[in-house]
């Protein structure tokens, strides 16, 4: 599937400033420009297969690790402060009139228009297709560029559309890489206040979701953001970043663009292997607990101590159970 490129916003909606301050605000396009990394298959699988979904841990040779907030806010660029994705209203399942509800506002779309969006062959899944986000709502530039004219609420729909494909892309992406859930549209509405939610914990906890998921025995597939969880392996496990090079225009910023994996392995099985063999032999003197040690002394009044090794005895406990 064609991506929506990052900027496409911005040429998109022209002139209208506000929408781009608006999407701009969210972190969300940077988050995009963040993640522009190929995919180191073996070593992501060879760390998903140590995930204990019960407590959320990485399982290894020396103790357990988790990816953390900070790490969403390091390395996504994405904010970790504001309002949950999952606040009280928030439906969990939308029924079908509110979801022309939604439509009408967010695409101007009828009843009819958005049975044919979503409703594709047998499928009833309360679903948007990417590609069919991105087809419906690209090229708003060229024709300005003809001299037909676009109105502002088709400005709107686009910039919302560009908001949802970049949920579906970025933040929230399942095994098939190809579709979101219908229920992100409330986060829509209002658009204005889209920037405030906490998006960095929302990739957080949506990663490890799909990680818990991944450790299942009857899952071959990993689902989330597998660029989020590659930079992190690179920015705890620096030995492993020897499969990629250093970004040399990176800025210091944000850490999901300082990587580039190039790598391409013939034999991913054959590398797969290896790698198991090398998480076996892990010590401590190669992990770098609080690779964000530094960045966080410069906040003032912010500065978080974080011990390498604690010692823990007690029970274990998961809200899911």
């Amino acid at each position: 599937m064609r991506k929506w490129p990052p900027r496409a916003i911005e040429s998109t909606v022209g002139e209208v400033s506000e929408v781009i301050d608006l999407v701009n605000s969210m972190g969300l396009i940077a988050a995009v420009e963040n993640f522009d990394l190929g995919y180191d298959k073996p070593l992501c699988s060879a760390f998903a297969e140590r995930c204990y979904g019960e407590t959320d841990t990485l399982h290894l040779t020396f103790g357990e690790l988790t990816v953390t907030p900070n790490d969403a806010k390091f390395i996504t660029g994405l904010s970790i402060e504001g309002k949950a994705m999952n606040y009280k209203g928030y439906a969990q399942e939308l029924e079908w009139e509110n979801i022309y509800t939604f439509t009408k506002d967010v695409f101007q779309w009828d009843e009819e228009r958005t049975k044919s969006e979503m409703l594709v062959g047998k499928s009833k899944q309360r679903i948007f297709h990417l590609s069919k986000l991105r087809y419906n709502f690209m090229g708003k530039k060229k024709l300005r560029a003809d001299g037909k004219e676009v109105t502002p609420e088709r400005i709107i729909a686009t910039a919302n559309a560009y908001v949802l494909y970049l949920l579906g892309d970025v933040i929230f992406p399942d095994v098939s890489a190809a579709r979101v859930s219908t229920n992100f549209i409330q986060l829509l509405q209002p658009f204005d206040k889209i920037h405030k939610y906490s998006w960095g914990t929302a990739i957080l906890a949506h990663s490890l979701n799909e990680l818990r998921k991944a450790s299942r025995a009857q899952r071959n597939q990993i689902g989330g953001n597998m660029a989020f969880l590659q930079a992190w392996i690179y920015m705890h496990f620096p030995i492993f970043s020897q499969r990629s090079f250093e970004n040399k225009e990176w800025d210091h910023r944000y850490y999901g663009d300082k990587y580039t994996y190039i790598s391409k392995p013939r034999n991913q099985k054959k590398d797969y292997l290896k790698l198991r063999r090398q998480l076996d032999n892990l010590t401590t003197k190669v992990v770098v607990y609080d690779p964000y040690k530094e960045d966080l002394a410069k906040v003032k009044g912010k500065k978080i101590v974080c011990e390498e090794q604690s010692d823990y005895l007690g029970p274990l406990f998961h809200p899911r159970g």
